[in-house]
């Protein structure tokens, strides 16, 4: 016997222009009930978020996209993934495991969210930047280019990670810090004040 869906696509759409493309979205809602990563619950029948296609939502797992959040292109939010708020998912990005993007998070090009990854306030990941673990990042934040952020590491405040940066363990980067080149930052260090970190280990 064929698993029931979790949820349906309605006739509910709104269009977005996204990188010279005009795209409609469709409006998702619940088919079961579905408890998503951190304890977030969705009720049979409740309305979600919007996704271009079935392609962008997976049907199993307890992944869940909410209120006016966007996810399109060929990008992924599967697994128990919960994406919130305004924040838009698109072109390759993936948002997996039991990570959380809540608010105007945004997440494109071909970045990787994923394990116990947190997402907010206006925080952006891009390029091929990955974002894994336990960490956090948030309050505009950039990670992008090949940049790591992993551990239980803290990114906020305007702080940048970027080009082949890595931040991991109990590092904190905030006020707007930036963390470029091939550096590593690892341990309980705390970065903050415009400094920047660039080209070895730390």
């Amino acid at each position: 016997m064929a698993a029931k869906q979790k949820y349906v696509i309605t006739n509910e759409t709104k269009v977005i222009q996204h990188a010279g493309r005009t795209i409609t979205l469709h409006r998702i809602c619940s088919c079961k009930s579905v408890t998503t990563a951190g304890g977030h619950e969705i009720n049979t029948s409740e309305l979600g978020g919007w996704i271009e296609s079935e392609a962008n939502l997976s049907q199993s797992g307890n992944c869940w996209v909410e209120k006016e959040a966007c996810v399109f292109g060929n990008a992924k939010v599967y697994e128990n993934a919960y994406v919130f708020g305004h924040a838009i998912i698109c072109d390759n990005a993936k948002v997996h495991g039991d990570a959380r993007v809540l608010g105007d998070v945004q997440v494109y090009g071909h970045a990787d969210v994923y394990g116990n990854a947190k997402l907010y306030c206006r925080a952006k990941v891009y390029g091929h930047a990955e974002v894994y673990d336990e960490a956090d990042v948030g309050t505009d934040a950039k990670i992008y280019d090949h940049a790591k952020v992993h551990g239980n590491a803290e990114v906020y405040d305007n702080a940048q990670i970027f080009e082949n940066a890595e931040v991991r363990d109990g590092v904190k980067v905030y006020d707007n810090a930036k963390v470029r080149g091939d550096v590593v930052l690892q341990g309980h260090l705390k970065a903050n004040r415009n400094i920047t970190f660039g080209n070895k280990s730390a």
